[in-house]
């Protein structure tokens, strides 16, 4: 499903068949332009907080680095920390924004090594 409303705020909801996993998608006009920089084609940081409600929701920032600081490239909220559920939520950014890190291709991450710290 997809909202979008005037403001130009894009919010993608999703949820794979016969699955409990479910995402949202969040990008403001704001991280729709950081998303063409080229500071987002180099690095990528992604923050999860968990435990945000009683439904055990997670909420992921995907952010990159700049000289005015940390920019925003999108917000997934999704139903927890499993790895299907990060598997789930990359892929309803990868299928709504494929070029979304500096206007490479979502995928071509799978070819580099990915780091996550707890």
């Amino acid at each position: 499903m997809w909202w979008n409303n005037c403001a130009g705020f894009d919010i993608r909801i999703s949820q794979e068949d016969g699955s409990s996993h479910w995402t949202v998608l969040v990008v403001t006009p704001v991280m729709a332009r950081v998303q063409t920089i080229g500071a987002s084609a180099e690095q990528i940081f992604c923050d999860s907080t968990s435990s945000c409600d009683a439904g055990q929701s997670t909420v992921t920032l995907l952010l990159t680095a700049s000289k005015a600081g940390a920019l925003p490239i999108a917000v997934l909220i999704h139903d927890g920390q499993s790895t299907d559920s990060y598997t789930c939520a990359f892929q309803l950014l990868k299928n709504a924004y494929p070029l979304c890190f500096g206007g490479n291709d979502v995928s071509y991450l799978c070819s580099y090594s990915l780091h996550i710290t707890l």
